[in-house]
């Protein structure tokens, strides 16, 4: 009993290791073309870290292609410039308070019909990734603001408020990661990747099946 147990558990591990290059230790990228914008309006923000200072940007939807397929996303990364790059899928979870990030886009984004709605999202998700969150979320002050616009500040206030105290995201909210191109929000269709752990879990689960089989079977 315990050498077949031996060989079960050193079975589950050559599956993990054969999955693992795949899904961890070699990203696989895709192409992400970025198309222009949707709804959106001129925001004037601040961002001290990188020394935005009542900066002029364009706060909204972004209109992507990714794998085939068009997507209405929101930028979750102030550093860059939007445009084309090769990006690799991550968790919302690989970012700081990506969790809230996930829960404004995924509770909020599918009811976006104004310029205004769009404009307030994106500022909302903004404030939470880049905002000291011992400073509240508070769209008026902080490292992150917005001046210009008191409609767009008080829509994004309201969202600001919602966000609950932890959340967990969808498995199908992903951001789409390039190291010098804007990092996007978008959400992929259901069961369009398999999570790497998931995968595994099932491979390690047809190993320990088959042995039971042919312990049954001896």
């Amino acid at each position: 009993m315990m050498s077949r147990n031996r060989t079960v558990v050193a079975l589950v591990a050559l599956v993990v290791l054969a999955a693992a290059p795949a899904s961890f230790a070699d990203p696989i990228t895709e192409l992400m073309e970025f198309e222009g914008v949707g709804l959106r309006l001129p925001l004037q923000i601040t961002y001290s870290p990188l020394g935005f200072d009542r900066d002029m940007t364009t706060a909204g939807q972004m209109r992507l292609e990714y794998k085939g397929d068009d997507y209405l996303g929101y930028c979750v990364d102030l550093a860059q410039y939007a445009g084309d790059a090769m990006v690799e899928q991550r968790s919302p979870l690989s970012m700081p308070r990506g969790d809230m990030a996930a829960y404004l886009f995924e509770t909020y984004a599918s009811s976006v019909s104004k310029n205004k709605d769009a404009a307030a999202l994106q500022a909302a998700i903004w404030e939470v990734l880049n905002e000291d969150p011992d400073n509240g979320w508070n769209i008026d002050s902080g490292q992150f603001s917005v001046h210009n616009n008191n409609s767009v500040k008080a829509a994004a206030q309201v969202l600001l408020d919602s966000l609950p105290d932890s959340y967990t995201p969808a498995g199908t909210t992903t951001v789409l990661y390039s190291p010098t191109k804007q990092d996007m929000m978008i959400s992929l269709p259901a069961g369009a990747v398999p999570e790497p752990c998931a995968m595994v879990l099932m491979l390690a689960g047809g190993v320990v099946t088959f042995m039971r089989s042919r312990r049954r079977a001896g």
